[in-house]
């Protein structure tokens, strides 16, 4: 997958080129549900800078028949990588923060929490795209991923 932004005065055009159709469906989504994900991070991300986030039409290498494989656990799935862009993503949606992460393993599923001092509006909103967007992430690791938000204790 390739992405490519662009800045052109008070807008931000993101634009992702995918090597066909499987990972089409990966990045878009059931309903664009993942492409949404992705709009709300960056728009949250950018917020800051007064620019509009918009995401360009995903283009497509290829046409190919999309294979609905069952999930296969991989014992030596990348867990550093996962979690490793998991920290970036938090660190980035909440600069300068400190934000913990925690993570719980267990059979095939790998829970990854960013810790926030208080539950609101933008921590809700991060959950609910993270666990969104590494659901795939997971899938192709060869692991079920569970990301989300919880409130320090």
């Amino acid at each position: 997958m390739k992405m490519d932004a662009r800045v052109g005065g008070a807008v931000i055009e993101i634009k992702f080129t995918v090597a066909d159709t499987v990972d089409s469906s990966q990045v878009v989504g059931v309903d664009a549900e993942r492409l949404k994900c992705l709009h709300a991070l960056a728009s949250m991300m950018f917020k800051a800078s007064g620019k509009k986030v918009i995401i360009g039409k995903v283009e497509k290498e290829k046409e190919c028949a999309i294979d609905y494989t069952r999930f296969v656990p991989e014992d030596g799935w990348n867990k550093s990588l996962v979690e490793t862009l998991f920290k970036d993503t938090v660190a980035t949606y909440f600069p300068g923060n400190g934000i913990d992460v925690r993570t719980e393993d267990s059979g095939d599923t790998t829970k990854l929490f960013a810790v926030v001092k208080k539950m609101d509006s933008a921590a809700i909103l991060f959950g609910k795209v993270v666990y969104e967007l590494f659901v795939p992430i997971g899938i192709q690791n060869g692991r079920r991923i569970v990301a989300d938000v919880e409130e320090q204790l």
